[in-house]
């Protein structure tokens, strides 16, 4: 992981092992690089529920990476 602090804040470069988030009330994204994109995992209460996210860089559409696993989640969409 390579990390440059600046006046604009943090940016973190080659985060392959992923970064978490957490608020004051324990609700958690994790945040990794994967190839050309990232991969969010959204974790309430902290725990890890299997609600993994991908982002499309040409669209700007995130979508739940469920659908690739067999399970059809497309009921919930894409956000953006």
């Amino acid at each position: 992981m390579k990390i440059d602090v600046s006046g604009e804040g943090v940016t973190l470069r080659e985060v392959f092992s992923g970064v978490c988030m957490e608020t004051p009330g324990e609700n958690a994204i994790g945040i990794c690089i994967r190839d050309d994109t990232f991969e969010i995992n959204v974790m309430p209460r902290g725990e890890h529920t299997g609600n993994w996210w991908k982002v499309n860089m040409q669209t700007g559409e995130i979508d739940s990476m469920l659908i690739a696993a067999g399970q059809d989640t497309r009921a919930r969409g894409s956000k953006k």
